[in-house]
């Protein structure tokens, strides 16, 4: 962010410079020519920084979502071997984590959502909340 106000800044500088120069002077066309490169080089700049930024963005939320669905997994597969076994905790437990993991992703400009997956734990019908990305 840093580096994008300080290049912003550069390119007001050198257009306020270029500017004062060719309002002072006739028209100089390779000035014109010069500044407008400049101008479409600091756009696509600016452009592609962003979309690395997006790339970044949405990694963090994908793997964000791998990681809170592996531990919801995991939940479910332990539950399944227990002997005794709380449904409604694990449920609860579970809509947690997902409901966690739908706000931190909001919050980048994300949503995900929750697919329900259906599990057998001890003859009971369980319907557990997987999560999904989509992307913005």
């Amino acid at each position: 962010m840093k580096k994008l106000i300080a290049f912003t800044l550069i390119a007001i500088t050198l257009l306020s410079v270029l500017s004062v120069s060719v309002l002072a002077e006739q028209i100089d066309v390779q000035k014109i020519e010069y500044v407008n490169e400049f101008i479409e080089k600091a756009n696509k700049t600016e452009k592609a920084y962003y979309e690395v930024k997006e790339e970044k963005d949405l990694a963090k939320v994908e793997e964000m979502v791998l990681k809170t669905n592996e531990k919801i997994l995991q939940m479910v597969y332990n539950e399944m071997e227990a002997k005794k076994v709380d449904i409604d905790k694990l449920v609860e437990k579970t809509d947690e984590m997902a409901r966690k993991t739908i706000e931190k992703a909001a919050d980048m400009g994300y949503e995900v959502i929750c697919e329900y997956i259906a599990y057998e734990i001890n003859g009971e019908i369980v319907l557990i909340d997987p999560l999904i990305v989509i992307k913005r």
